[in-house]
C-alpha cells in the first residue's frame, strides 16, 4: 500500500527551508525517505538549486496526490500562486528580492 505523501511548507523563502527541502530530496534515496510535496513557489526552488549547484528537476504538480507519481524523477511543488512569488530575499544581497538585479529601493 502506498501512502499518501507528507506536505512541506517551504517556511520562509530567504530562511534556510528552502536549503534543507532541496538537501533532503537530493539524499532521498540513501535515507529512504517517504514521498513528499513542497508547497510553495517553484521557480524559487529552482533559482535556488541553481545557486546552490544542485542538478534537481523541479516540476509544478496540482495536488499532492500527484507527488507519487513525480517523487522518483523530480521534488514535486504545489504551487501556491502569483501571491506567494517573489518575495524571498537572497541572503546579503542588501535587501533585493532574490534573483533580483533592480534597485533595492524599488523591490
Amino acid at each position: 500500500m502506498q501512502h499518501a505523501p507528507l506536505a512541506v511548507s517551504i517556511g520562509e523563502p530567504a530562511g534556510i527551508g528552502p536549503d534543507l527541502i532541496l538537501k533532503a530530496f537530493q539524499k532521498r534515496v540513501a535515507h529512504k525517505l517517504p514521498v513528499f510535496c513542497v508547497f510553495g513557489d517553484p521557480e524559487l526552488l529552482k533559482s535556488r538549486a541553481a545557486m546552490l549547484g544542485y542538478e534537481i528537476e523541479i516540476q509544478a504538480i496540482s495536488t499532492p496526490s500527484d507527488a507519487l507519481s513525480v517523487f522518483t524523477k523530480a521534488l514535486p511543488v504545489v504551487d501556491l500562486g502569483p501571491s506567494h512569488k517573489g518575495r524571498a530575499r537572497r541572503l546579503g544581497s542588501g535587501g533585493r528580492q532574490h534573483g533580483c538585479r533592480c534597485d533595492p529601493k524599488e523591490c
